[in-house]
């Protein structure tokens, strides 16, 4: 089995359950390693034979511009979105880190991250 990493997605989103989280967008990383086989696209050179990540990035996106409370929310529907699009993948490991969040502390970032 291979695996295609996906790192660093840098994207804003309104995430969170704070109501000043509802009015502004924060800032969002995604990481995404996707456990599948890349023998096919080794041998033969062609983009067809392989995970397109222009593809897997937008769906990032477009996940990530739907409103959630819980970044745990997200993280399960980017992994089930790029699940259902790409069948060739038999595992997505997903990292959401939502940066400075809004804490009194100062905390670069909170992250979770999901398998399935």
């Amino acid at each position: 089995m291979s695996k295609l990493e996906v790192k660093g997605i840098e994207v804003f989103g309104q995430h969170g359950c704070w109501p000043q989280e509802k009015l502004t967008r924060g800032r969002f990383r995604v990481d995404l390693v996707l456990h599948t086989d890349l023998e096919a696209a080794a041998k033969s050179d062609q983009l067809e034979d392989a995970p397109d990540y222009t593809r897997i990035i937008a769906i990032v996106h477009e996940e990530m511009a739907i409103p959630s409370k819980l970044i745990e929310h997200v993280g399960a529907r980017i992994r089930d979105r790029l699940k259902l699009e790409f069948p060739s993948i038999n595992r997505v490991v997903v990292t959401v880190a939502k940066l400075r969040p809004p804490v009194r502390e100062v905390v670069g970032e909170v992250n979770i991250t999901l398998e399935g």
